[in-house]
């Protein structure tokens, strides 16, 4: 009978005799349950066995309190919840069984992943729809580590009892090709004069000038005088990335760069620019490429972009604990100047 809805549910007839139940097309297995005394009472069927189970009367529960247990009913019965745990504590257990199994650079690459992926703390809501929603708009390198990562995750909480199956068991971890692609300086500028008033737009202008990642740009902070700060807490490194920026940044971060919607920002600026085939994890290597060609030190690159395995080995990270301010001071203005000319079109034009 298709959907039920409350002038549905009201207007269903009295049976003669016996019970009848009448189903919602659109929540296999939910449906109400007509005595011949007049009585609605929710149900919920499941399971190879037909099992049925009575939600309560109408109208003292609600069409739409009844939809929405059945629903969590429905996935308690399918995903078998053994032991209530949230997300977060699921997460905290499964990286501290990984820290005592993994090395200290794996072990910071699952945290720093799954602080990528935003999910539901219930786990019965999680499913396999959810997931693949929830890392949709990462970069595709960033993507395919985190989808790995989350099979392993769900794979913990079946091993330790938390769930029966895996709402992550038929999502495919697809490898990404090392991507290549370098806007050219004619792209940057239809970019660049194409970028919205938006948050969106704020982002774009900042991976530019800045060539930070596209997760820390709405976490940078300004310190002191020109120098800015992504803590730790979301650098890849987890060590607090600290870099000098130029006025035309530091105009830039007096903006919001909060923003959601990465898919359809993306296009709609591809649409205005004209350039497309590109990501915004492009315009960090269009940055880092773009250092290169201008002949600035390679270490110092490195060290402005917090590649910190980039160029230095372990040893020389322990022993190298120059901060290259000074350097990076005098490279960043290079490179601005460079983009000022060639990509905004003149040094004295408002960057914003």
């Amino acid at each position: 009978m298709a959907r039920l809805t409350d002038l549905k549910v009201r207007s269903l007839p009295v049976p003669a005799t016996g019970q009848k139940i009448h189903h919602d097309d659109t929540l296999h297995g939910f449906g109400v349950r007509v005595s011949p005394g007049g009585t609605k009472a929710f149900v919920v069927t499941y399971g190879k066995e037909r099992k049925r189970e009575t939600l309560g009367i109408y109208p003292i529960l609600s069409l739409a309190t009844a939809r929405e247990r059945a629903q969590d009913l429905l996935r308690t019965r399918n995903y078998g919840v053994v032991a209530t745990v949230t997300y977060d504590e699921l997460k905290k257990r499964f990286l501290v069984d990984r820290k005592a199994h993994v090395r200290r650079r794996t072990y910071d690459s699952y945290e720093w992943l799954l602080g990528r992926v935003a999910l539901p703390q219930i786990l019965v809501h999680i499913s396999a729809t959810t997931l693949t929603h929830s890392v949709k708009d990462l970069a595709p390198s960033v993507k395919s580590h985190a989808t790995a990562v989350l099979k392993l995750l769900f794979k913990f909480a079946v091993t330790e009892g938390y769930l029966k199956t895996s709402p992550a068991e038929t999502l495919v971890v697809r490898k990404s090709k090392a991507r290549k692609r370098v806007l050219t300086d004619d792209e940057l500028k239809k970019v660049w004069h194409a970028c919205p008033d938006t948050a969106f737009g704020t982002i774009v202008k900042l991976l530019i000038l800045t060539g930070q990642r596209r997760s820390e740009i709405e976490q940078i902070i300004l310190r002191d005088g020109d120098l800015a700060t992504i803590p730790g807490g979301f650098t890849k490194n987890h060590a607090d990335h600290v870099f000098p920026v130029r006025p035309e940044v530091v105009a830039l971060l007096s903006k919001d760069r909060a923003w959601s919607g990465w898919s359809k920002s993306k296009a709609d600026l591809d649409k205005a620019s004209g350039v497309t085939g590109w990501t915004l994890h492009d315009l960090r290597r269009t940055f880092r490429t773009k250092w290169a060609q201008l002949r600035l030190p390679r270490e110092v690159a490195e060290k402005y972009i917090n590649h910190v395995s980039g160029v230095q080995d372990p040893v020389e990270q322990t022993y190298d604990q120059h901060n290259y301010i000074p350097e990076m001071r005098h490279s960043i203005e290079v490179y601005t100047n460079y983009v000022l000319q060639n990509v905004v079109g003149t040094e004295t034009e408002q960057m914003g």
